[in-house]
């Protein structure tokens, strides 16, 4: 594996930058899969169940902290863009995912829910005095919402076909 240096001028940078080596070294676990089956076997229950909560307690502790940031961007159109484009994202992966409710369900979400560790670090690079927080707590919400819409919709559109 390549590592790289970087001096990090914000802690922001530095914990996505982390993130997104953590989200490349675990893409390596199936390969381990294939060659220690019986690691891959005994390592797969914690790490089912950290991942399980490990973004769900992230995000409400960047809810927590970033409260009074994300209400300051509900009054004006962030809100109303964002909401847009995860819609239309959630849209798109749908068509794009074809006639298999799975395959268009799993596109959907995967086209709506763009890394917010990518954005944070993108943001953090280009705009140092910000405080881009906020944007992504509020991101985060309104994928979260618009997912619980998208899925209710599935499977009641489910229901319908079987009965």
């Amino acid at each position: 594996m390549l590592v790289e240096l970087v001096a990090f001028q914000d802690e922001h940078v530095f914990i996505a930058h982390v993130f997104m080596l953590g989200d490349a070294g675990a893409g390596r676990i199936p390969q381990e899969h294939r060659r220690r089956p019986a690691l891959a076997a005994r390592i797969a229950g914690p790490i089912e169940r950290a991942q399980r909560w490990a973004l769900p307690v992230a995000m409400a502790l960047l809810l927590i902290a970033a409260a009074p940031a994300m209400w300051k961007l509900v009054g004006d159109w962030t809100l109303v863009a964002m909401v847009l484009f995860v819609v239309s994202m959630v849209a798109i992966g749908h068509v794009l995912g074809g006639p298999d409710r799975q395959c268009s369900a799993v596109l959907a979400f995967a086209s709506s829910c763009r890394h917010p560790a990518t954005a944070l670090t993108i943001a953090s690079a280009n705009f140092p005095n910000a405080d881009e927080r906020g944007a992504v707590a509020l991101y985060g919400l309104v994928t979260v919402a618009i997912g619980a819409l998208y899925s209710f919709w599935m499977r009641r559109r489910s229901a319908d076909a079987v009965g």
